[in-house]
């Protein structure tokens, strides 16, 4: 029964997204792939602090508005996600902020939630190498008033729209070894916003590298959204849009567009545990604020609850502990060929021998009288024929390149 403590914790996400007053900043959350596994928990908490003086104006110079000093958000973002198949993930995010305007008039410190979030994505296509396709829709609610924060002299914390996105997300695999990866994530999509706002259409271009247990990791992103600039917004008289941020097109501009440029460094101290430091700027821009921001933020995998049991769902760091002699197999043959560079192997062994695609199989090396020794690698059977099948090593359990004689073999699960 380990890691119930994340089901109530889920459910109060998506309560919170569907009962609080939320707002929808489409400014500082760019929508991202948020596919997991089958079966795992993903935990993502970031700290961040966001920080505006200017805006972008119509024609894409900075310009101070007037009378405004400083602009500034202390966020905090939970998202939380689960893999309910290989295929379909359901996510939620909860978003809570502390905004402080300074203008030469007054100084104003507003505490409220921000971005809900309510998505699911669906894996279309997965290659061998780990590549591979998603789509994705999410919803995003608003979860104050903008009416009671100018009755109340508060800062504005968003627009007020409810906002509705579907896109298409490419992952793919550029370099792989037994040690580390370099992936790149590419995707963009149509969002609809209402109360008059013009759609946009959000986009995502990361780069990131990243070992297989632990380490230092690292990526580079560039993201935003291109307004289709028929804003028909009618705000209330005398209301220029930013006005209730000081001016700063945090909120209410018309017909905004941005992009970011963004970088992150951290460091993996297990499989499923990750903490990194990330940064971004907004460098171009149309009636949109150019800001800056900084957030701590933390990756946190959970398996399922019987993951201790089952070695399917065992890191490998805790299989390779536990397959000792613990494991019962059903299936076994031999490699007949092996690729480390594509990190495919084949066996003498297919469907005559019930292999379908899709079942996990664990490699093994062998002594020199040909009995298996300890487990090596995970793999997954990407296509079977008589009397063969091609496999997809999907983990390392040791570094060791994988030969010709050595062992595979099918866990029970």
């Amino acid at each position: 029964m380990r890691h119930l403590f994340a089901i109530p914790f889920a459910l109060c996400v998506l309560a919170s997204a569907l009962i609080t007053p939320a707002h929808a900043d489409i400014y500082l959350q760019p929508f991202k792939n948020q596919a997991t596994p089958k079966e795992v928990w993903r935990l993502a908490p970031e700290l961040g602090l966001y920080s505006a003086s200017e805006n972008y104006d119509t024609s894409g110079n900075a310009v101070t508005p007037i009378g405004l000093q400083s602009f500034s958000k202390v966020i905090f973002n939970g998202l939380i996600a689960y893999g309910i198949t290989d295929k379909i993930t359901l996510y939620g995010r909860i978003n809570w902020s502390m905004t402080k305007l300074d203008i030469t008039t007054k100084q104003t410190t507003t505490l409220g939630f921000g971005d809900q979030a309510l998505g699911a994505g669906f894996r279309l296509v997965e290659w061998s190498d780990g590549s591979a396709i998603d789509a994705q829709a999410q919803m995003e609610l608003p979860a104050y008033s903008n009416d009671t924060a100018r009755t109340n002299g508060d800062v504005l914390l968003g627009d007020g729209s409810i906002d509705g996105i579907g896109g298409i997300f490419l992952h793919w695999v550029l370099l792989h070894s037994k040690t580390w990866q370099l992936f790149s994530d590419i995707g963009g999509g149509y969002r609809y916003r209402t109360d008059g706002y013009s759609p946009d259409l959000p986009y995502f271009l990361g780069l990131r590298a990243e070992p297989t247990t632990s380490g230092l990791t690292g990526g580079l992103s560039i993201y935003g959204m291109k307004s289709f600039e028929n804003d028909a917004k009618v705000r209330p008289t005398g209301q220029a849009p930013g006005s209730g941020t000081g001016g700063l097109f945090i909120s209410e501009a018309k017909n905004a567009s941005l992009t970011w440029v963004g970088g992150e460094l951290g460091y993996k101290f297990a499989p499923a545990f990750e903490l990194s430091l990330r940064g971004a700027t907004a460098m171009t821009g149309l009636s949109a604020a150019k800001g800056t921001l900084i957030a701590l933020a933390a990756q946190i995998s959970l398996g399922g609850e019987d993951k201790q049991d089952n070695p399917l769902r065992q890191d490998p760091g805790e299989y390779g502990k536990s397959n000792q002699g613990f494991v019962d197999y059903t299936f076994e043959a031999k490699v007949t060929g092996a690729n480390d560079r594509l990190n495919m192997i084949k066996i003498g062994k297919g469907s005559e021998a019930g292999l379908k695609v899709g079942q996990t199989l664990d490699v093994f090396r062998v002594d020199a009288q040909g009995q298996p020794k300890d487990a090596v690698a995970r793999t997954k059977v990407t296509s079977v024929k008589e009397g063969e099948a091609v496999l997809s090593v999907k983990e390392y359990f040791k570094e060791v390149w994988i030969e010709e004689g050595f062992i595979v073999k099918r866990p029970l699960q």
